[in-house]
């Protein structure tokens, strides 16, 4: 699309116009509606033509919503303010009231300001001018994204059936776009909703269907990480759950950190014991239902909150994962041990270092642990990190030599090569601040 760059139409920063960060302004970043119309007739420089062209697509799209012919003013006064025929926004709080008044007046503002002007004047003033011409767009777009929530109001039961359907692709950007059709006012039903219909499926052992509801409940909490009331919505469902001992695995599985952090005492330290016992059993690890990887994920939050004789315990158990044959408990406790050299120290660092060194060494290509290992190297404390580079440094250089000296060749894995690299790598730069 053509791009409309600030130096060449002379926006400069006393005209208070705020560009895009790569330094222009184009129509793809406009809504679709809007950016599909107007394209075509902004590329052949025609900027009154492009804001006619839009002004239609958006017309019509009202017409469809609205079930009307009516133009101008008329079919905008067919939403109304007060009991609206159209909802603009959520339409709930004083707030979603008042900004579905301002998306009104925008849009009668349009009628007035260009669609009056463009059907009453052959020549309207703006036709000629790129830069009122795209701030007509703007706006147009702005109203365009209010009336994709109005066309496509989605509901709390629509979104668990399709979440818990086989077939749904459950990746964070799948499930961002499904959560984000729902009304904002609606976000803490729809948690219960997802936390029933996990139960649900829990309960009748119906694993892929759970694991994809559970996954879309979490990544629900974790969009709306500042939300407090769904949080604590989340945090009432998992305090019920794991005061009965035949729902405690469903109220582990509903957690994630801030919840956890939200729990009555009583609550945490029955799932700090739980965390203990199943990281010392290598439990949960396999990714099933129950919790699988993201269960873990709560171990850093764990240690942040609870004492000293807990985090003992707790890491203890947590450091034996090292010594799983499983792969995936060893790549478990690689990806978590970077968080918890911040809470750590004293003997069991250096006896965690000489095991993350040696897991590290003795992985395979695609067993996930040098990965694992590699991402903790970013959130490691930098003293914990810095002993880790001694370490891997004195050992790959004894595998070196080990290599010259023998007629079969004792290589260092690949991976643990690139770990060793990048260690070192941010030591160096630690240093340097």
């Amino acid at each position: 699309m053509e791009a409309v760059e600030p130096g060449d139409l002379d926006i400069t920063a006393d005209d208070n116009v705020a560009s895009a960060s790569h330094g222009q302004l184009t129509l793809s970043e406009l809504h679709p509606l809007i950016a599909r119309a107007a394209d075509p007739l902004w590329a052949q420089m025609d900027y009154g033509g492009a804001v006619e062209a839009a002004w239609y697509s958006l017309r019509d799209e009202l017409r469809d919503l609205l079930d009307s012919q009516a133009d101008g003013a008329r079919l905008v006064n067919l939403i109304a303010d007060s009991d609206p025929r159209l909802q603009l926004t959520d339409f709930v709080t004083e707030t979603d009231q008042s900004m579905h008044r301002g998306i009104l007046r925008f849009l009668a503002g349009i009628v007035f300001y260009v669609r009056n002007p463009m059907a009453h004047d052959a020549s309207p003033p703006y036709a000629n001018d790129p830069i009122r011409c795209f701030e007509y767009l703007a706006i147009m777009s702005l109203c365009a994204r209010h009336l994709a929530i109005a066309a496509h109001p989605t509901t709390v039961d629509e979104i668990v059936a399709e979440a818990g359907q086989s077939r749904f692709s459950a990746t964070s950007e799948a499930i961002a776009d499904l959560v984000g059709s729902l009304p904002a006012a609606q976000l803490p039903a729809l948690v219960g909703a997802l936390a029933t219909a996990f139960r649900e499926a829990f309960e009748s052992e119906d694993a892929g269907k759970a694991t994809n509801l559970r996954q879309v409940y979490i990544e629900t909490l974790e969009l709306h990480a500042a939300n407090r009331p769904i949080l604590r919505r989340a945090a009432r469902i998992c305090a019920r759950y794991l005061a009965d001992d035949r729902t405690f695995d469903i109220g582990i599985a509903l957690l994630n950190g801030v919840v956890f952090t939200m729990l009555p005492v009583r609550h945490q330290a029955n799932v700090v014991n739980a965390l203990v016992r199943d990281t010392r059993e290598a439990r949960r690890v396999d990714g099933r239902a129950t919790g699988g990887g993201r269960y873990f994920m709560l171990v850093p939050t764990v240690f942040g909150v609870v004492g000293p004789r807990d985090q003992m315990m707790l890491f203890r158990a947590f450091a034996n994962r090292f010594r799983a044959r499983d792969p995936a408990a060893r790549a478990y406790a690689a990806s978590l041990v970077g968080a918890l050299s911040h809470h750590v120290v004293g003997n069991e660092w250096d006896t965690t270092a000489n095991m993350f060194v040696a897991a590290v060494m003795n992985c395979e290509p695609n067993d996930g642990v040098y990965t694992s290992a590699w991402d903790s190297l970013f959130v490691m404390n930098l003293d914990f990190l810095a002993l880790i580079d001694s370490k891997l440094r004195v050992v790959m250089e004894a595998t070196a030599e080990s290599e010259k000296e023998s007629l079969e060749g004792i290589r260092p894995r690949e991976g643990a090569e690139r770990v060793a690299r990048t260690a070192r790598l941010l030591v160096a730069e630690s240093l340097k601040r």
